[in-house]
């Protein structure tokens, strides 16, 4: 048969200008040539046509490449650069590519405005431009660090915008290799992550404050975890009270630190707590304390939950009442010295205006109590004196 009588090349030997075109320059070809083949699939070909004296004839060869997977591979190429395009374009992260070297060789609109540079000035090492200067080179060196090892790189860094502007972000680029394995380039994305800085600023701040806040409060304040009820913190006042350094309460529960007795009422009043997760007040205990002896406490220990609602800390605040029950009871004792002395005790303000009388005054002056309460000793004269003597 006659090339013209297959059924997929009959179009290309009738077409007359491809013959004529053929005859006139002794060569034809068509890099993508569509065809079907006798069992209707639809392949594409590399067709190459040559025509060459053979003795007395004239031979026209056809060489036929088959390029149908070639094709499909570009095309499916082509379709992913256009998927990858428009995420990139609708992406709300910023997107980049590099060269195997690091060179920046594309970026997205979201990076262009996350950074507040172009896409042309962002071209090669021109997006370090947008970097903070206190950034640049450990940033730099990591990213170099990275590409040498063909491996990841990750960091969070800063960009200055044109108008002073300075926003954080989280890069992050990833090695992009082709069939064989081999890196061809980085791909990688920036997010804006300024809000969460500015959060984590502000919380370390507010963490600062309420710090400082703890270490100026005069009594004792401490947290235990409430798994094993040891201590996780303790604020200055606490360590000065106790006599143990920070280091010595941290980790402890009040077995390492106390007397088994005051321990173990220690720990009933923290399950008390764990049990009803609420406020206990303890009006007063003892504390063996290091270097001042047995104190007297007035303790508040608290339930402390977190976002979910467990409970997982407890505070303790407690303040030393030592000196004030020591004066309690030096005024108690001072009371009943009154009450029982021998001799008529009376008390008035600055007016002189009598607020107290013990029992020898009613006996000396025939007076009841009751009766002298918010008179003047005036009311105790004998006649035996002038009225200046008792104005004075």
């Amino acid at each position: 048969k006659t090339v013209g009588e297959l059924s997929p090349f009959k179009d290309i030997v009738s077409n007359q200008a491809m013959s004529e075109r053929l005859q006139k320059d002794g060569y034809l070809r068509y890099h993508d040539l569509p065809l079907e083949t006798r069992d209707g699939r639809k392949i594409a070909v590399e067709f190459v046509s040559n025509v060459y004296q053979a003795g007395d004839k004239k031979v026209i060869q056809c060489n036929i490449r088959d390029i149908t997977q070639r094709k499909n591979g570009e095309e499916a190429m082509r379709q992913s650069e256009r998927r990858f395009q428009t995420l990139a374009d609708t992406s709300p992260v910023g997107i980049f590519r590099t060269n195997a070297q690091g060179q920046t060789t594309y970026v997205n609109p979201q990076w262009c405005q996350i950074a507040g540079l172009s896409a042309k000035d962002a071209l090669g090492h021109g997006w370090l431009r947008a970097v903070h200067p206190e950034d640049r080179e450990k940033l730099t060196q990591g990213w170099q660090a990275a590409t040498q090892v063909q491996g990841a790189s990750k960091a969070d860094y800063r960009l200055v915008h044109p108008d002073g502007t300075i926003s954080w972000v989280m890069g992050h680029a990833v090695p992009e290799k082709d069939d064989a394995g081999r890196i061809v380039g980085y791909v990688g994305t920036i997010t804006d992550i300024t809000e969460r800085k500015q959060a984590e600023a502000a919380l370390r701040d507010n963490e600062s404050f309420l710090n400082t806040v703890i270490e100026k409060i005069p009594h004792m304040i401490f947290v235990k975890d409430t798994k094993e009820l040891r201590f996780v913190k303790f604020n200055q006042a606490g360590q000065e009270l106790l006599g143990y350094s920070l280091a010595e309460l941290a980790g402890k529960n009040v077995h390492d630190l106390f007397p088994k007795e005051m321990a173990d009422s220690y720990t009933e009043g923290d399950r008390q707590v764990l049990r009803g997760k609420e406020i206990v007040d303890i009006p007063e205990e003892p504390v063996q304390t290091r270097d001042k002896g047995e104190r007297i406490l007035h303790t508040k220990k608290i339930p402390v939950f977190d976002n979910a609602g467990q409970l997982t800390y407890l505070l303790g605040i407690s303040e030393d009442i030592t000196e004030r029950k020591q004066a309690e009871a030096f005024q108690a004792r001072l009371a009943t010295a009154v009450e029982q002395a021998a001799e008529a005790i009376v008390i008035t303000d600055t007016k002189g205006t009598i607020l107290y009388a013990n029992p020898a005054f009613e006996k000396t002056s025939g007076y009841t109590c009751a009766e002298a309460l918010g008179q003047n000793p005036r009311i105790l004269k004998s006649g035996k004196e002038d009225a200046e003597f008792y104005r004075r």
